[in-house]
């Protein structure tokens, strides 16, 4: 019998995500400076906010990720031609399907994001949408690809169901 689950993403989990994923740090460097150390910053992170995303497993293999967090641990962020992150904002960076058949599988992390965000009372989650440029992005921390000019918040609050999240722009 195959066991599916949402977990945390973390320094002790963060082997079993996708390969891509492992060392990737686009998101935690600052535009024009030298990439950050992913070790250095998990436990940065993890001391600040926790767990900063989600894994979802089938039959005890890894098939999609989310990683999140508060904006200050994502400074690419600021950068972003949508704008800056909301300050009281927790954000999704990326997301990662194994599988593009199983779309499932991300509105099952995105759901655990947003109920652990809501727990730990913040008040919105917002994501950057990104477009990926002619060719899929390598697999290194630089980036292939071109930010888009949108960004996207949820409202979330002790009351949110899927199916009521409130979209702004």
């Amino acid at each position: 019998m195959s066991t599916a689950g949402v977990d945390h993403l973390t320094g002790a989990t963060v082997a079993d995500a996708p390969p891509p994923c492992r060392e990737c740090v686009w998101w935690q460097t600052r535009p024009g400076r030298d990439p950050v150390e992913k070790r250095r910053w998990i436990e940065a992170a993890e001391d600040e906010f926790g767990p900063w995303g989600k894994v979802y497993r089938d039959g005890g293999r890894v098939i999609g990720l989310v990683q999140y967090g508060p904006a200050d641990a994502f400074p690419r962020a600021h950068a972003m031609p949508a704008g800056p992150p909301s300050r009281d904002a927790a954000i999704i960076t990326c997301a990662y399907l194994i599988e593009a058949g199983s779309p499932w599988t991300l509105q099952s992390l995105i759901l655990a994001a947003i109920g652990e965000c809501r727990d730990r009372g913040l008040h919105a989650l917002e994501a950057y949408a990104y477009r990926y440029g002619p060719t899929r992005p390598s697999r290194s921390a630089s980036s292939a690809t071109e930010p888009s000019s949108r960004r996207t918040s949820y409202a979330i609050s002790a009351s949110t169901r899927a199916d009521q999240l409130a979209e702004s722009s």
